[in-house]
């Protein structure tokens, strides 16, 4: 067996993702893993998550690390206003958070809160239905009374 870096995998498996993965938290000890019920498919949300924080555990454990994984999720990731109002208690206490999310929910998550060090899961980089409909109509829009548009 090859060590790679300072994870074990055997020269030639297929776990790049997992790998990847594994070097982003490396540096941590608490990581939240972060679920998403919204339009990812399938989604990936509160079940998913725990087991991807069971195998992080398991992965850190068989290379001398001390990961401390809780889970959660949230209805949806890409939306600003409930990332900003759900996720804060969460939050307390990690290190790092893994989010299981599209590209655009570690996005919002570090524009939101940008002192936190936020990972993707996946290897995508979609713009949900409902974003674009949003889009479209913030765009088209009168704006709201006592808002300012950019």
């Amino acid at each position: 067996m090859k060590k790679i870096e300072s994870f074990n995998f055997k020269e030639g498996d297929n776990i790049q993702g997992k790998y990847e993965i594994l070097k982003y938290l490396e540096p941590y000890k608490k990581i939240l893993v972060l679920g998403c019920d919204g339009c990812t498919h399938p989604p990936r949300s509160l079940k998913e998550a725990e087991i991807y924080a069971e195998l992080i555990e398991i992965a850190g454990k068989l290379n001398n690390k001390g990961f401390e994984c809780k889970t959660t999720t949230i209805s949806r990731q890409c939306d600003n206003h409930l990332v900003a109002t759900n996720l804060p208690p969460e939050f307390e206490d990690v290190d790092a958070v893994l989010s299981m999310a599209c590209g655009i929910g570690p996005q919002t998550i570090a524009e939101v809160f940008p002192e936190l060090k936020i990972f993707p899961a996946q290897d995508t980089n979609s713009f949900p239905e409902h974003q674009l409909e949003s889009a479209f109509f913030c765009l088209t829009s009168p704006p709201l009374l006592g808002t300012k548009r950019a």
